[in-house]
């Protein structure tokens, strides 16, 4: 039932409470606006992290208010993935203008069924490097975020910008079947920002400060049989927790940070890139009441990211390149404890390693009909993904080397009909990946160490032909907006569908998805 009571309240809060702001502050050329892919395109410096990109849009107002359902099914044999999911949302999105100040804000809510769920105890959103829960019994999963963001820009003078952006997002997960895991994840983001002005050059610097935390219950509630539960670490090793007793962990991180940005802004030309960087610290405590800690985790990531922007007459060309690399060092503390006192930490070794770097291009091809609906779109672009995950236990180290090379393709048709447009959108995707399952280094005459930990060699081979098997994705959508001439609000209906297709050697083969949006514009 509460589920319910959140779509409604977002519902009534798009429909009822935003018209008036945009009653007042809508301007004629701001009503035609598409979508937010649309605002994100004429934008460039909306590709960044720096707030003050919300003083650049060329318009006043624009919302966005959407209920949506989704179905998908197939997991290609990984075990971490559900068999088949559901999705149910609501999303209110909206750009303001207020006097010289820009608005942005963004209200969502998701509920989530899996079935089939294993080898994952963590909740989905977080990235934990060093030590993650799970158990090897197949259940339900049900989940639900709530996501909420706001954010400003105020222009200081002719030349300064400064704005400001909050993130915040809570998921709350839970499994049916016993050893049952409620997982409660939070994280807050803090972006400050400033910008310059001089000519047609704009130069920005933001900081970032991000807080996560998630906390793990696990335990079993029948009487019948106790499961336990394990620990998964780098490189596809485990170890075994007793299920007798009730589980209860927590992890957090804090990552400090920042980002510098340049834009170039011509009649014709549009020009931004962005590097940015920065710290992680992650913590994984068993007891925080008895301070017994589990591992320390030390990381570092660089992003970077450019769109390049070229206007000809009714046409639009762009090409982007984005690179996101991080690395980690997974450290176990070395604790004891005297009798009646907390754990004591005397120092800390190195466990394991992981390392990952995401490289994109793409280049987009829109065939204007004007400044903000295309008559066709062509884009396509690839992805390379490269992993390496090591554990170590001197003199011996374990490793995992990963890499995925992805490309796609998409065709777009926009169709003019009497008080209404037709978006038609075709695409089509092909990856294929290879690696090592495990490769072993060793010193030479050294004994081979007593490791206390385990693997699963099926379970490890699972993982690995999922993540280098070759498989092809096409995917349709169909997007139908209702425009009524003497009214602010419009109204759309969007229906969407992918099929995915892999090679033999999965376990299994194909995967679906079919969703569908209702929504307004205003």
């Amino acid at each position: 039932m509460k589920e319910w009571t959140v779509l409604f309240a977002c519902v009534a809060f798009a429909a009822f409470a935003q018209p008036s702001m945009v009653t007042a502050f809508a301007q004629p050329d701001t009503l035609r606006i598409p979508s937010m892919e649309a605002v994100r395109q004429q934008n460039v410096w909306l590709a960044g992290t720096n707030p003050v990109a919300l003083s650049m849009n060329s318009f006043h107002s624009f919302s966005v208010a959407e209920v949506g359902y989704g179905h998908l099914s197939g997991a290609f044999g990984d075990p971490m993935l559900p068999a088949s999911a559901d999705r149910y949302g609501v999303r209110c999105e909206s750009y303001q203008t207020l006097g010289s100040v820009s608005l942005y804000g963004r209200l969502g809510y998701a509920m989530t069924r899996e079935r089939d769920v294993n080898w994952n105890g963590m909740t989905p959103s977080s990235e934990w490097s060093a030590a993650n829960l799970c158990d090897s019994v197949s259940g339900n999963r049900r989940a639900e975020q709530y996501e909420l963001t706001g954010a400003f820009s105020l222009p200081l003078g002719r030349q300064w910008v400064v704005g400001a952006q909050f993130d915040y997002d809570v998921q709350q997960t839970a499994k049916d079947t016993d050893p049952r895991n409620r997982n409660d994840w939070m994280e807050w983001i803090l972006t400050p920002g400033i910008a310059y002005e001089r000519g047609a050059m704009r130069l920005g610097a933001s900081l970032l400060y991000v807080r996560s935390a998630e906390g793990v219950d696990y335990r079993n509630v029948g009487s019948h049989v106790t499961y336990p539960v394990f620990i998964s670490y780098p490189a596809g090793f485990f170890a075994t927790l007793p299920g007798g007793e009730p589980i209860e962990w927590r992890y957090t991180r804090s990552e400090v940070g920042g980002a510098l940005q340049m834009g170039i802004v011509r009649r014709d030309v549009q020009f931004f890139h962005q590097l940015g960087g920065g710290i992680i610290r992650e913590d994984v405590e068993r007891n925080r009441v008895e301070n017994r800690c589990e591992s320390e985790t030390e990381a570092w990531r660089l992003m970077y990211t450019a769109r390049l922007q070229r206007l000809a007459p009714h046409a639009r060309h762009e090409w982007a390149v984005g690179a996101d690399y991080k690395q980690a060092n997974n450290y176990d503390p070395l604790q004891r404890q005297q009798a009646g006192s907390p754990w004591q930490t005397y120092g800390r070794v190195l466990r394991s390693t992981w390392h990952e770097g995401i490289y994109k291009l793409a280049y987009s091809y829109h065939r204007l009909r004007d400044a903000w609906h295309p008559r066709f779109s062509v884009l396509c672009g690839v992805t390379f993904r490269q992993t390496e995950s090591a554990l170590l236990f001197y003199p011996v180290e374990y490793i995992q080397p990963l890499h995925r090379l992805t490309a796609d393709v998409r065709l777009k048709r926009n169709v003019l009909l009497p008080c209404a447009h037709l978006d038609v959108s075709v695409g089509a995707c092909y990856g294929t990946g290879g690696g090592s399952i495990l490769n072993e280094k060793r010193q030479d005459g050294q004994e081979q160490p007593d490791i206390r930990l385990w693997m699963d060699e099926e379970l490890r081979q699972r993982v690995y032909r999922y993540e280098v098997a070759s498989r092809w994705k096409i995917d349709a959508s169909l997007t139908y907006t209702r425009e009524p001439k003497r009214s602010l609000v419009r109204w759309f209906v969007r229906l969407s569908g992918q099929y995915e297709q892999g090679v033999k050697s999965l376990i299994q083969t194909e995967g679906s998805e079919i969703s569908t949006q209702v929504g307004i514009l205003f």
